[in-house]
């Protein structure tokens, strides 16, 4: 893995991408605390998600680093802010993050991966 370097001066990681599409996956942890009387349970998993920022790209690296990926720091090793989803849970009773690993592709395909334990309980 390397650090990705400096963003292009023109990023802004407010705006969001021309592509929108983020696919999404979850791999269940645990599903447990069930309360029939309180209708209410608990879930642990990881949201995986994929999605493709253009505006990353470093199309002249791409025939020798296509498969490489690069963590969101600058050449310093400080992290750069980039364009995440917002995730929301909008059911949810209480919504625990527990981790987060946010990585990318040359070809401007970043991934994000989190860690949630979500409480969900029913009115």
């Amino acid at each position: 893995m390397t650090e990705y370097g400096d963003l292009p001066g023109d990023y802004n990681p407010d705006a969001v991408p021309a592509d929108d599409t983020v696919n999404c996956g979850i791999y269940i942890l645990d599903l447990g605390h069930f309360s029939e009387r309180l209708m209410k349970y608990e879930i642990e998993f990881y949201l995986h998600c994929d999605w493709v920022d253009r505006r990353l790209a470093k199309e002249s690296l791409l025939p020798d680093r296509a498969h490489q990926i690069w963590l969101p720091r600058n050449d310093a090793g400080k992290a750069i802010l980039i364009w995440t989803p917002t995730v929301q849970f909008n059911m949810a009773k209480d919504v625990e993050e527990s981790g987060e690993y946010l990585y990318g592709r040359w070809d401007g395909t970043v991934t994000k991966i989190m860690k949630y334990v979500v409480t969900e309980q029913s009115n």
